[in-house]
């Protein structure tokens, strides 16, 4: 007789302690198919209920778990690549002056080359004109 009372006061302590962690959201309810109550357990079958309501708990836990690591995840990435983005752009206003300065000594340098075909052009004409084409 003592062992059936600590057995259903080891039950009864179980399903209390376990109370918290069936209210942890909707991700976790629909965790395990076992959780809905409708298995082929008897109900003289104390020790197979415990198990079966362990399981179901640890699924509800794992799904709640696996829940908060994906959000944590996610602000974590939208962090780094807020991040990233301010990078690109201290980059891109670190290297615009250097690309102007490119780009006038570029234009320079085209300007020059113009003008230098320009010269070459005009004295080849001259001397073509002083020689008589020759």
């Amino acid at each position: 007789m003592m062992s059936r009372t600590s057995f259903l006061a080891l039950t009864l302590a179980g399903l209390v302690a376990g109370a918290p962690f069936a209210a942890t959201g909707a991700r976790a309810a629909s965790a395990d198919a076992a959780c809905a109550g409708n298995s082929a357990t008897p109900s003289w079958d104390v020790a197979g209920r415990l198990s079966q309501r362990e399981n179901c708990l640890n699924s509800r836990a794992q799904a709640y778990r696996d829940g908060a690591t994906q959000g944590v995840q996610q602000r974590v990435q939208g962090v780094q690549q807020q991040v990233q983005n301010g990078r690109d752009a201290v980059n891109g206003a670190r290297a615009l002056p250097g690309q102007q300065m490119n780009r006038l000594r570029d234009a320079g340098t085209a300007g020059r080359s113009q003008l230098n075909a320009l010269g070459q052009t005009s004295r080849a004409n001259v001397a073509n004109m002083l020689t008589g084409g020759l």
